[in-house]
């Protein structure tokens, strides 16, 4: 219940988006349960820059060499991006009524130390997880779809990855999504932009940190039981189910390296935030069987009284709580 009332009076939602976990589906989601957002930007404002960086473009021209082909510049590039602080982000989406956005690329404040990285705190946070070797698995298979329509068929094939059944070619390629991508996204630019092999188990321990401290919600996408009792008791939606977007043709499995293995050390460490996703577990079924018991519980402080009945994730088939109500986007439209 303070979880709720917490996001209440935040009233925004800031999405951390670690691209092929989902986040296209729980952009759409959000909408579907009333959140206000632009999908056709998979909830991106493009004010803010946050959109994801993939490819290393220098490597891209390695590649190339002397050859003339018609994409000298690859999509979705490594590049800084312009510090826009918590405050000017909520205040814009207030003036363009916006109840949630997404960040695609990686933390705040981690200019210089990882220590300093840190989500908006002035907004419900949620990020929603993969496990790090499947999500590798997507993430290639979604580089060589976009070098197949950037670059065309021919100049993809015997031009830039003509060695594409080889970890150290994508590996150069993606340096930040092929080697524990989830850290990079939680300890900001300066961590971000290492190269591959750099990330540490110091930098893993600071993220631990991080994502215990400063994230409300996590979502894992393989989980589907977990995954819906963070929707409802974490966010307070009351739609569960996503429509899934995005997903790559059965043809891109041409694009695996052979030699796959070899990338799996490289994002072990990434593994720890699925574990720390299911303890919120425990308190969500905690809640739920207190919730079940029928046992009072007066929350610490007490909310303020409402004029309208409360929608809790035990009330959703209640008509004050079914669409069309009052609530709107969750917990964080409950008014």
């Amino acid at each position: 219940m303070q979880h709720q009332f917490s996001a209440r009076r935040k009233g925004m939602m800031e999405f951390t988006h670690i691209s092929k976990s989902g986040g296209t589906s729980f952009c759409r989601l959000a909408v579907d349960n009333g959140c206000q957002s632009d999908t056709e930007w998979n909830c991106l404002v493009d004010a803010f820059g946050d959109d994801p960086r993939y490819f290393d473009q220098s490597y891209h021209e390695i590649l190339r060499r002397s050859w003339n082909t018609s994409c000298d510049d690859i999509e979705k590039p490594m590049k800084p991006r312009l510090p826009i602080s918590c405050r000017t982000r909520r205040m814009w989406l207030q003036r363009h009524a916006q109840t949630a956005y997404a960040n695609e690329y990686t933390a705040f404040g981690g200019f210089t130390s990882p220590v300093l990285a840190h989500p908006c705190r002035n907004m419900l946070t949620v990020l929603q997880l993969r496990h790090p070797y499947e999500r590798i698995i997507s993430h290639i298979k979604f580089a060589w779809i976009i070098y197949l329509l950037r670059c065309g068929e021919r100049d993809s094939r015997a031009v830039y990855l003509k060695n594409r059944n080889r970890t150290d070619v994508w590996l150069a390629l993606m340096p930040a999504p092929l080697n524990n991508y989830l850290i990079r996204s939680l300890l900001g630019e300066v961590v971000f932009n290492l190269p591959r092999g750099a990330i540490s188990q110091a930098h893993l321990d600071i993220a631990r940190g991080i994502l215990a401290k400063h994230y409300d919600v996590l979502l894992v996408l393989e989980d589907e039981n977990l995954f819906q009792a963070s929707l409802r008791y974490g966010l307070g939606f009351q739609r569960l189910n996503p429509r899934h977007d995005n997903k790559a043709p059965k043809s891109a499995k041409e694009s695996l390296p052979r030699d796959l293995w070899n990338l799996y050390d490289l994002n072990r460490l990434d593994q720890f935030g699925v574990l720390m996703a299911r303890l919120d577990a425990i308190v969500y079924d905690a809640a739920s069987r207190v919730a079940k018991s029928g046992v009072a519980v007066t929350p610490t402080p007490s909310p303020p009284p409402s004029q309208q009945p409360r929608c809790f994730p035990w009330d959703m088939d209640k008509p004050h709580c079914r669409d069309g109500g009052f609530r709107r986007c969750g917990w964080i439209g409950d008014r």
